[in-house]
């Protein structure tokens, strides 16, 4: 179970998750969510009747144990305090919306992802972007508090590792367990300012990689090339070749794609990394998934995003692309 959703968990969203494990709840919300069901509580653990020096914690609701013994220098943060920060940071911000919120890991970990109007869902030209304000924290002290932007909405434990990993992100807030915890991350408004402004820089670049424009034939070369980059010998294989011409057919037909520009080319190999890049054409949705969003498909997409916006590394992998793809005649 790699989403580590277990019996004591739960995950709450306004859509499925790949996991087909979610509660959906359309109007979810910070006041009235999973996380408002159960709280954490701190008892001193005992041996023969006598204190030691160690705590744990336990579910307000089921009492049963959550995570390992700790000392008094670690600072649990409760959900009420985890929550309330969360409001805080969005204070006065209008069209939040709670996407996806919940417990892994026998409630050792807690998530919010949030999405802002006219931010986490846009359009540029006919394509549909989306991206989110995550937020997590570690009861079982296996996580920060943490929060940061990124296009994977957090719905499991996986989701959660990733966003708490992610060096890519242009929002990046880390708050270790010890100390004033509180103080430390009072002023998380400006996360919201940090997170608008990435979109707009993204928003930006992608526009203007719509106006740079790229033939299919110039595309078949790129895609051919970049294919090529790790391979010594420079000769494409059937099997490479299938995905060339697959990435060439979404560069023309994509969700949004003409087949006019280098946004095309990017999307075309997005489209084909995020949905189509594992054995029979991504039919495993859970492999699909794990390799877009965490693996060699997350990988490629990143590597190829920043191909696209190098003249340079276009030209000479285009010329590799076609001197391969005339050896073939």
């Amino acid at each position: 179970m790699a989403h580590k959703i277990t019996e004591r968990d739960k995950q709450q969203g306004r859509e499925m998750g790949w996991h087909q494990l979610t509660e959906i709840n359309t109007n979810l919300g910070l006041d009235n969510n999973w996380l408002t069901d159960w709280d954490i509580e701190r008892r001193r653990l005992q041996l023969d009747g006598v204190d030691t020096e160690y705590n744990i914690l336990v579910a307000s609701d089921d009492g049963q144990v959550i995570g390992k013994p700790f000392a008094d220098s670690y600072r649990p943060i409760t959900n009420a305090d985890f929550l309330k920060l969360i409001k805080d940071s969005i204070t006065g911000i209008k069209g939040i919306k709670v996407e996806s919120i919940g417990s892994v890991c026998n409630r050792g970990r807690v998530f919010v992802s949030l999405s802002l109007k006219d931010s986490s869902s846009y359009k540029i030209g006919d394509r549909q972007f989306k991206d989110f304000l995550n937020f997590g924290n570690g009861h079982d002290q296996s996580s920060v508090l943490w929060a940061n932007n990124t296009n994977v909405c957090t719905v499991c434990n996986n989701t959660f590792s990733y966003n708490l990993q992610n060096n890519d992100s242009e929002v990046d807030v880390r708050v270790f367990h010890r100390g004033d915890v509180e103080l430390k991350v009072s002023n998380m408004a400006e996360i919201i300012d940090a997170h608008l402004g990435c979109q707009a820089l993204y928003k930006a670049e992608f526009e203007r990689l719509m106006k740079i424009d790229i033939t299919p034939s110039n595309a078949r070369n790129l895609f051919t090339g970049w294919s090529l980059r790790n391979d010594k010998d420079k000769e494409i294989s059937t099997r490479g070749l299938n995905k060339v011409n697959r990435m060439t057919e979404l560069f023309v037909n994509g969700k949004g794609n003409s087949g006019k520009n280098r946004a095309d080319a990017f999307s075309a190999v997005t489209d084909f990394y995020t949905h189509e890049s594992t054995r029979n054409r991504g039919a495993n949705a859970g492999s699909q998934f794990v390799s877009s969003e965490f693996g060699l498909g997350r990988m490629a997409k990143q590597d190829f995003w920043n191909v696209i916006r190098s003249n340079d590394r276009i030209a000479a992998l285009s010329k590799v692309g076609e001197k391969a793809l005339s050896n073939l005649n």
